[in-house]
């Protein structure tokens, strides 16, 4: 069976994109109360996020990298607004309200 290596810009796509999922689950975990949930999506998306950010320096410039640059700022800009994981705990969540850090 023979092993097709994937694109780099290809990579770095599903890493951005499984970390803006996982950066959003988080959000919506910490919203409904669920804090062990929002502490592990949380981490993981900034695991993604990092790996893709890495494989996506590594790329040719083109079309795609620039529209994944796109989705490497929106994913980076929700986790910047998420509290830190070790802080989540410190306060109570109130229905409807998020405390950003």
């Amino acid at each position: 069976m023979e092993h097709i290596e994937e694109e780099p810009d290809t990579l770095a796509e599903s890493d951005l994109k499984a970390a803006l999922m996982l950066a959003d689950f988080a959000r919506s975990a910490y919203f409904s109360g669920r804090l062990q949930h929002a502490v592990d999506f949380h981490s993981k998306a900034k695991w993604f996020y990092t790996r893709g950010t890495t494989r996506l320096s590594r790329c040719v410039l083109s079309h795609k990298t620039i529209s994944l640059e796109s989705v490497r700022r929106q994913v980076r800009d929700l986790l910047s607004h998420l509290r830190e994981a070790e802080t989540w705990y410190a306060q109570p969540v109130k229905e409807g309200q998020l405390n950003y850090g």
